[in-house]
């Protein structure tokens, strides 16, 4: 069996998760630099995250990225050519511009966010990161613009996330193996400073801290790019102001028109108002498959969805 540095995975930069001063507001997807203290703080919005938790959910984007995604389709390219997968790989750590898009992913896989706002959230960081908008990061530039890369990207680290429930078994094993490894030399290296190395405990304390790991909480993702998608529902509901009195039809082909009235939803069909509040409460579960799916979560659930799934509102956004 035989180990070597691959070239074919994700271009890499030289910052990783932990010593890039670059960092990311969870809010307004703003990129700027990070100031010595336990809080980060963005520039531009003022959101406020500890540390700690920034830098424990990004690592774990990180993984995601590396084992998920970077080391994953480099085992399946060596499996489809001769599925005998001899050959180890040892792959960079991922640049923290790829660190972000995932955790963005992991807002909609964990979070709930919609697939729709999910995109919107990583091409916009794409735009902050000049070695993206610029090209310079061909693979990720691509992925950006493709929709099908982009999809299967998000597959790769909600696999990842579910612990790899599609995928060969002797891919995945020989995935866990490199997970256990990173884990090991992890541990190796804080052993280190303290000048007590024992390999059987080191490898023993691998495999318990991956098999007890705590993954990310869907209240891990609490508010995350409030900012955003408040700027985002703004101007659908600018679309929805504007097209009222235009007859749109439910589900079942009912014919409604409908009238805004201080933030009021008015539709011909009832004498009852839907709040702005209803609307945008629907509009971060895009594309909803039915009213059903909001009836407990919105009034008149039949209009709200008619309303944002009709082609004058989502313009094939979702």
């Amino acid at each position: 069996m035989t180990k070597h540095k691959s070239k074919g995975g994700i271009e890499h930069f030289p910052c990783n998760v932990m010593s890039c001063p670059d960092v990311m507001c969870f809010s307004c997807a703003n990129i700027y630099r990070i100031k010595k203290g336990k809080k980060a703080v963005c520039p531009d919005c003022g959101f406020v995250v500890k540390r700690s938790t920034y830098e424990r959910l990004l690592k774990y984007a990180s993984e995601a990225v590396q084992f998920g995604y970077d080391y994953r389709r480099c085992y399946e390219r060596d499996y489809r050519k001769d599925r005998k997968l001899e050959t180890r790989h040892f792959l960079l750590i991922p640049a923290v511009v790829w660190n972000f898009i995932a955790l963005a992913a992991l807002t909609g896989i964990i979070g709930g966010a919609s697939y729709a706002f999910v995109k919107k959230v990583i091409r916009k960081i794409g735009e902050k990161m000049p070695n993206v908008a610029g090209g310079c990061d061909k693979k990720l530039y691509n992925l950006l613009n493709d929709d099908k890369k982009l999809e299967n990207f998000i597959q790769y680290i909600e696999d990842f996330h579910s612990g790899f429930p599609r995928l060969n078994q002797k891919i995945k094993g020989v995935i866990i193996q490199e997970i256990l490894t990173n884990k090991a030399s992890e541990i190796s290296e804080e052993r280190k400073a303290k000048k007590k190395i024992d390999a059987k405990r080191v490898a023993a304390e691998a495999i318990r801290s991956v098999i007890l790991k705590v993954r990310p909480q869907r209240s891990d993702y609490k508010d995350f790019w409030n900012r955003l998608a408040k700027t985002r529902f703004e101007e659908v509901w600018t679309r929805i102001v504007k097209h009222q009195g235009q007859t749109f039809r439910t589900i079942t082909g009912k014919k409604f028109r409908y009238m805004i009235e201080q933030n009021g939803f008015y539709p011909s069909r009832t004498q009852y108002r839907i709040s702005k509040r209803d609307f945008e409460k629907a509009y971060r579960m895009v594309p909803i498959d039915g009213p059903g799916e909001i009836a407990q979560i919105v009034r008149g659930p039949s209009y709200v969805w008619a309303a944002l799934h009709d082609h004058r509102i989502c313009l094939g956004e979702w």
